[in-house]
């Protein structure tokens, strides 16, 4: 009888062995997943960072930047600018080279809002006092 308990609890280890086991090699599949899908996710961004330095967009302030994908993110579900968006886009990339960058000198502050250096020039900036 003895024999038999000790021959069950072998197994009974042997079996809890085997279930750790292969939860160990669960736990390091779904962890070289997660590894995987953070380098394509890394990927895919540093992709974005260069085209978004090939178009010359590295230089605006973030407000701004963000403010431009906002405008993409309400217009790209039409069909005329996606489209547009599309075009355009696929000639940069047959292009391969990088497009100069906005002369962000050229921008004036005037208030809240900014305007360019030809505007402020034709249209003088009133002062609130005078009359």
């Amino acid at each position: 009888m003895k024999e038999l308990e000790q021959r069950l609890q072998l197994a009974i280890n042997k079996v809890d062995k085997l279930k750790a086991l292969h939860q160990q090699r669960m736990m390091a599949a779904r962890h070289r997943e997660r590894v995987k899908a953070r380098k394509e996710r890394d990927r895919h961004i540093y992709k974005l960072g260069g085209m978004v330095e090939k178009m010359g967009l590295d230089q605006l302030p973030d407000d701004t930047f963000l403010g431009s994908l906002a405008l993409i993110n309400r217009n790209i579900l039409k069909a005329e600018y996606f489209n547009r968006l599309t075009e355009d886009g696929q000639q940069f990339l047959d292009i391969g080279k990088k497009l100069s960058r906005p002369d962000l000198q050229k921008l004036i502050p005037v208030g809240l809002k900014v305007v360019s250096a030809e505007t402020a020039q034709q249209e003088p900036m009133s002062s609130g006092g005078e009359a």
